[in-house]
């Protein structure tokens, strides 16, 4: 099945190879094509503790936290989702200068478990769209590290 968009990406982080397999295995398995591989690299540097210590700084005066109610772990978790920010505003912006009306991003922990939903979502998808986003959103509380 060829998807509606003119080019199609799959995002994958370069340090997982598994991941990038699995997509492969996945939209073989779900017959989508013409999907291009893109790695990248990670943020892992912000997480040395001068960096994260600094980010985390930042992340407090910006939320109106006390730096000693935050987590590192979730400081990680947000550097991880920085990366992948970044990442997909380079594609974004690539597509844009290049003037191509439309891209599909997937990330390389998507999970597409009924074919057919995503089929139907395809097909009515409306004609004026700018951005759609079709996946989960989990949202953390900074202070408590719980899922809300």
């Amino acid at each position: 099945m060829n998807l509606p968009f003119e080019r199609n990406y799959c995002l994958n982080i370069s340090k997982s190879k598994d991941r990038r397999e699995h997509m492969k295995k996945m939209f073989h398995d779900c017959d989508l094509e013409n999907i291009i591989f893109t790695e990248y690299t990670d943020l892992d540097f912000l997480k040395n503790n001068k960096h994260r210590n600094m980010l985390c700084e930042n992340l407090c005066n910006m939320f109106n936290y006390n730096c000693k109610d935050i987590n590192m772990e979730v400081v990680n978790m947000i550097i991880n989702n920085l990366s992948c920010l970044l990442n997909h505003y380079q594609i974004i912006k690539y597509n844009y200068d290049c003037n191509v009306e439309s891209i599909c991003v997937f990330e390389d922990d998507v999970s597409i478990t009924d074919i057919n939903l995503f089929k139907r979502y395809l097909n009515n998808l409306p004609e004026d769209y700018d951005i759609i986003r079709y996946g989960i959103l989990d949202w953390y509380d900074f202070t408590n590290d719980k899922k809300s």
